[in-house]
């Protein structure tokens, strides 16, 4: 279990983390930062730092009881691929210098995750994949074209290289565990993603005075915006509902990986002569997001019907947590997770009035269930679940 360092005869793990980014900067606050805020309390956790990261915009770092490794950067492009390429050898020089320290090594990111696996491997320690991503659709988001599809390529060969260097790999989803087992011979464990306690029903009124929002219905969307997210076609659908609600706005709130996409986005929206309806925020303060959640009549979560989106949406178990319904795509791994909590579509732009009216009638019974989410997946009981997982 997760608890006091100091127990007595408790023997403290050394554990070093190659984290996805920047965990303490990057504005979406990532697994990895919640599962290692909790296990960090027991066992002695160190985290690479990525000194410049192109994504890390918070001035302030999350708090964490971990040591941070951290290194004067060779370079500081904008670009992540090549933020992680041009200081390779940094994180070859630390990983000879340091991984001999340590009892295990979790893999979180596969660029410097290549380099520290292949020396813990020599070394003889324990090295584990966090598979939280799809990852050669998570890293070819940032490019276009003929660039993406090599991206995608390389990715996955380094994916492979890196499970050579694994004891076994944990992974967010049984759709990603089933991809796994069928490439590799290697023990797979699912360890779902969680939610934080702050996570609770609030009272609409306040919530929508703390986060200046209005709508009838309000309509929400928050995470990043990325290609994996259909967010044209919802923009496109939005016409429809405002049809019937003249009254609705929709919230997009989050950080644009690639800003040329949000700019298409914001031309859409001005396109159709949705400007006063369709509004766009940069990602808030991670205590806020309650308060926008609970803002909204409706959370929307408009996944692509792609791999990299048959997981475990972070932003759908906070909204149910919150008692907020959700509107998803009938993508099967959600009913796995959530059953018939959410209101399905097959297709955004058919079904999207639909979804909206029986989300809208699905208030109260959403409202009943949100103790359940916030007990199940605590981020608490989520850590102690990937502390077996690591301890196995």
């Amino acid at each position: 279990m997760v608890g006091d360092k100091a127990s007595e005869g408790f023997h403290a793990l050394e554990i070093l983390v190659i984290p996805p980014n920047n965990i303490l900067r990057h504005p979406i606050t990532n697994r990895v930062y919640h599962v290692f805020k909790y296990i960090a309390r027991r066992h002695n956790v160190s985290i690479l730092d990525y000194p410049c990261h192109p994504h890390a915009k918070l001035s302030k770092p999350r708090p964490i009881e971990a040591s941070i490794v951290t290194y004067k950067p060779i370079a500081c492009p904008r670009d992540l691929g090549l933020y992680y390429l041009m200081n390779s050898p940094i994180y070859r020089i630390l990983s000879k210098k340091i991984v001999r320290e340590y009892d295990l090594v979790l893999i979180a990111n596969i660029q410097p995750g290549l380099i520290f696996s292949r020396e813990a491997f020599r070394a003889g320690k324990t090295c584990i994949l966090d598979f939280l991503d799809y990852y050669p659709e998570a890293v070819s988001a940032y490019y276009s074209g003929l660039l993406s599809s090599i991206s995608r390529s390389y990715t996955w060969s380094v994916v492979k290289s890196i499970i050579r260097y694994c004891s076994r790999v944990i992974t967010v989803s049984y759709s990603f565990k089933h991809i796994l087992s069928r490439h590799f011979n290697v023990d797979v464990i699912v360890v779902p993603n969680g939610v934080n306690e702050i996570f609770k029903p609030m009272d609409k009124y306040v919530s929508r005075q703390h986060a200046g929002m209005e709508g009838d219905p309000l309509i929400l969307y928050y995470g990043s915006i990325d290609y994996w997210v259909d967010l044209e076609e919802l923009i496109k659908g939005f016409r429809k509902i405002l049809r019937e609600y003249p009254r609705s706005r929709l919230y997009i709130v989050g950080y644009a990986h690639n800003r040329s996409l949000l700019y298409r986005l914001l031309s859409l929206a001005r396109k159709h002569d949705l400007y006063r309806h369709v509004f766009f925020r940069e990602p808030v303060e991670y205590s806020m997001l309650p308060y926008i959640v609970n803002s909204a009549d409706i959370v929307i979560a408009p996944y692509k019907y792609m791999v990299h989106n048959y997981t475990f949406p972070l932003k759908i178990v906070e909204s149910l947590s919150c008692g907020v319904p959700v509107i998803t795509p009938r993508i099967p791994e959600y009913s796995l997770w959530f059953g018939k909590d959410p209101v399905y579509y097959n297709d955004i732009t058919k079904d999207l009035p639909n979804a909206i009216e029986e989300a809208i009638g699905r208030r109260k019974h959403v409202l009943g269930r949100s103790c359940y989410y916030r007990e199940r997946f605590s981020w608490k009981r989520i850590s102690n679940l990937y502390l077996d997982a690591l301890t196995l």
